[in-house]
């Protein structure tokens, strides 16, 4: 594991308190793998961040190049939408992820 070399981890505090995996368990993981270039190892950490990290790197991509090209910084509706969309399906992950234990 690639925290072996740095010894550090940031603590889940709701992992602390209720013993259960929030959405969000993983994520350093996830990208420490994903630096290293081993895409398979990283979605095993955090298998929601299939969906969730392309679609924000899209999200962002697209909010930069409205940024640049129009001068406007306004994040759309639909945009705000898809968020939401995320945040329900993290949350129904949290709770799969809990109960088949993975």
């Amino acid at each position: 594991m690639v925290i072996k070399k740095t010894n550090f981890r940031i603590p889940c505090i709701f992992r602390k308190i209720t013993g259960l995996k929030c959405p969000g368990c993983g994520i350093t993981d996830f990208f420490l793998y994903l630096f290293n270039l081993d895409a398979v190892s990283a979605f095993k950490c955090n298998i929601a961040m299939i969906i969730i990290f392309p679609v924000l790197v899209y999200i962002l991509i697209i909010q930069n190049i409205k940024y640049i090209t129009k001068n406007d910084s306004k994040f759309e509706f639909k945009y705000v939408k898809s968020g939401y969309i995320l945040v329900f399906l993290l949350i129904i992950y949290t709770f799969i992820r809990n109960i088949f234990n993975f």
